[in-house]
């Protein structure tokens, strides 16, 4: 008959062990499902209505950078002695990009819930485009 003693030391193998690919199991499980969110995040931003939405959120920012590229180039064109027309003429794209970029931070909250339906109607006739 086997003893409980003799046993024994099976079960200070067998506990740890079970643990460890418990363990193992659980994190396997969470990594999977971090890089699922990863990917399901990563498509999308691809779509049309991600890269909206990003256009969007990073209007503020894009229009302080704007601005303040137009500051420089201010002060280097007075520093040159640059005629304002010339001045002008450097920057016009940067001011129609700063135009752009100060209706959408203006009015990108308000255009989020609509872009959403046209974004669908617009992927949708794209993606029959290439059939």
């Amino acid at each position: 008959m086997v003893e409980f003693a003799d046993i024994l030391p099976i079960f200070y193998v067998l506990i740890p062990c079970v643990c460890l690919v418990a363990f193992y199991k659980i994190r396997t499980g969470l990594s999977i499902e971090r890089t699922k969110q990863k990917t399901k995040a990563i498509k999308q931003k691809q779509t049309i209505e991600g890269t909206i939405d990003d256009l969007l959120d990073s209007a503020p920012e894009k229009l302080r950078q704007i601005d303040s590229e137009l500051a420089t180039i201010h002060e280097q064109c007075i520093k040159e002695g640059i005629p304002f027309e010339k001045e002008k003429e450097l920057t016009s794209r940067l001011n129609q990009e700063r135009s752009a970029l100060e209706l959408a931070a203006k009015y990108g909250t308000v255009l989020k819930p609509i872009i959403k339906p046209i974004s669908k109607i617009a992927s949708k006739f794209i993606g029959n485009l290439g059939q």
